[in-house]
């Protein structure tokens, strides 16, 4: 019998024999992938997980009809996706949107501005948040302004550089 150990490297042994769990066969694994090989063969492995597929078989290769996938869609959609965020989502440039009963999107400083105002806002309006945070559309902190040039006079008074965007500090 040959000692293995004295061999050179690539004719040393080092692993061990496993039985595969699908077919019963012997082979041989290296001690490197001894903790994580289970089967003989690729054929075996791919058996084996297309027996225990998750899915009950009487629902496998169901084709599911239009009318069918338009209820399941119905089901998943709105306040029954877990998903669901009550409507709001945060805009790119930070604002907060708001989705609105008749499934259109609407920033929310200007929804609730609105709300307050009792009337909808002309598109010339801006409403300027005075402590600067985008996301937060308290009334107290929103203030309305009749057109774009005299909102700019807020950031941009008289007398600035150009360009200098001017901030209340924050305190």
């Amino acid at each position: 019998m040959t000692d293995w150990r004295k061999l050179p490297r690539p004719y040393r042994k080092t692993g061990g024999n496993k039985t595969c769990p699908k077919c019963g066969k012997s082979f041989y694994c290296q001690k490197k992938s001894f903790s994580k090989r289970k089967y003989c063969s690729h054929k075996c492995y791919w058996r084996d997980r297309k027996d225990r597929q998750m899915l009950p078989p009487s629902r496998k290769g169901t084709i599911l009809t239009g009318e069918h996938k338009i209820k399941i869609s119905e089901a998943n959609s709105g306040i029954n996706n877990y998903r669901w965020n009550s409507g709001r989502g945060k805009h790119s440039s930070g604002y907060i949107s708001v989705l609105l009963p008749d499934k259109t999107r609407m920033l929310e400083h200007r929804f609730v501005m609105e709300q307050f105002l009792g009337r909808k806002l002309t598109d010339e309006e801006k409403v300027h948040h005075i402590n600067g945070m985008r996301d937060d559309n308290r009334i107290e902190n929103l203030k309305l302004y009749p057109n774009n040039s005299t909102h700019s006079k807020i950031h941009w008074p008289k007398g600035s550089k150009f360009g200098v965007h001017m901030r209340k500090a924050k305190g």
